[in-house]
C-alpha cells in the first residue's frame, strides 16, 4: 500500500470521527463549535457539518480496500488521533462553553 493510500485511510478516519460529535449535537439540539458558524453553531449547522464530514469520509472510503490491514490500521489511527485531539482540546479550552 502506498503512502497516499494510507493518508487517504487516515483522513477518512478523521472525517468519520469528526462527524460523530456533530451528529450528536444535531440530534440532541445542542450547540457546538463548527467552522461554518463558530462557537455557538446550532443543531441545524451541526447537522450540515456532520453531513459534510460523513460525505467526505464516504468519498475517501470508496477507494479503500477493506482487506488491507494497513489501511484499516491507518483508518483507526485517524479516528484515534481525532478523538484524542478533541478530548484534549475540550479539557484544555472551553471551545463549546
Amino acid at each position: 500500500m502506498s503512502a497516499p493510500g494510507l493518508l487517504r485511510a487516515f483522513s477518512c478516519g478523521v472525517l468519520a470521527a469528526n462527524a460523530t460529535p456533530h451528529a450528536y449535537a444535531a440530534t440532541v439540539g445542542a450547540t457546538q463549535l463548527t467552522p461554518l458558524a463558530g462557537r455557538h453553531s446550532g443543531p441545524e449547522v451541526n447537522a450540515v457539518w456532520a453531513a459534510v464530514n460523513g460525505v467526505g469520509a464516504a468519498v475517501l472510503g470508496r477507494h479503500l480496500d477493506p482487506r488491507d490491514a494497513r489501511q484499516r490500521q491507518a483508518f483507526k489511527a485517524g479516528v484515534a488521533a481525532f478523538a484524542t485531539w478533541a478530548l484534549i482540546s475540550e479539557w484544555a479550552t472551553d471551545l463549546n462553553g
